[in-house]
């Protein structure tokens, strides 16, 4: 029990510093941060395989998670789409 709950204490340590680092690079890059965004949140799902937790539990907090994050990610996608445009 007591295992467990450390490596979840270290997994959401983990997550937090990886979180701030990519936002913190990516702070000035407006650009980049729709995708950044989709990008942290498979990496926050995919940190729940290792404790075996269902994705039937955290149902909610993923509906909730794309309500929420949608108005940011979302409309800034194209605007990334259109700079990889005007690259080539």
């Amino acid at each position: 029990m007591r295992q467990k709950f450390v490596l979840s204490v270290l997994n959401i340590l983990i997550l937090c510093v990886v979180i701030a680092a990519v936002s913190i690079f990516f702070v000035n890059k407006a650009e980049w941060m729709g995708l950044v965004l989709i990008v942290l949140a498979f990496l926050c799902i995919a940190s729940l395989i290792p404790f075996k937790i269902d994705l039937k539990g955290i149902l909610p907090d993923i509906f909730f998670g794309l309500i929420d994050n949608s108005i940011l990610a979302v409309w800034k996608v194209p605007q990334t789409l259109d700079t990889f445009s005007m690259c080539y």
